[in-house]
């Protein structure tokens, strides 16, 4: 768990420092990556907290918590977290493909009923 927490971790603060750089002069490309980025946060802080009540659970030696929340903690760490890192490329793709197509273009594309 730990070295997963750590990586992922890593992750979050690449993707971080790649907003705040970024933000600066591109505020578009931050706001399309705006989701992914809130889901990488979502998931380490989830991580982050199961990894604390599997700590916390160790000590406790009564109706069987330790016993269900380690494997849960596990089960996070190596099924659910992993996914943070696999957010960061589309919350710092930026907005270029957002912002490729002009509205008149879009238009013309339904009005010859392809789906957009």
């Amino acid at each position: 768990m730990r070295t997963q927490l750590s990586a992922q971790l890593d992750a979050l603060e690449q993707t971080t420092v790649w907003m705040l750089r970024t933000g600066a002069t591109d505020p578009n490309a931050v706001l399309s990556g705006s989701t992914p980025y809130q889901r990488i946060w979502g998931l380490v802080v989830g991580g982050w907290l199961m990894a604390k009540s599997a700590l916390a659970a160790r000590g406790l030696d009564d109706d069987g918590t330790a016993e269900t929340q380690l494997p849960l903690a596990r089960f996070y760490a190596e099924q659910l977290l992993p996914q943070a890192a696999g957010l960061v490329g589309a919350a710092t793709a930026g907005s270029r493909d957002l912002f490729a197509l002009s509205g008149e273009a879009l238009g013309n594309a339904a009005a010859r009923g392809v789906r957009v």
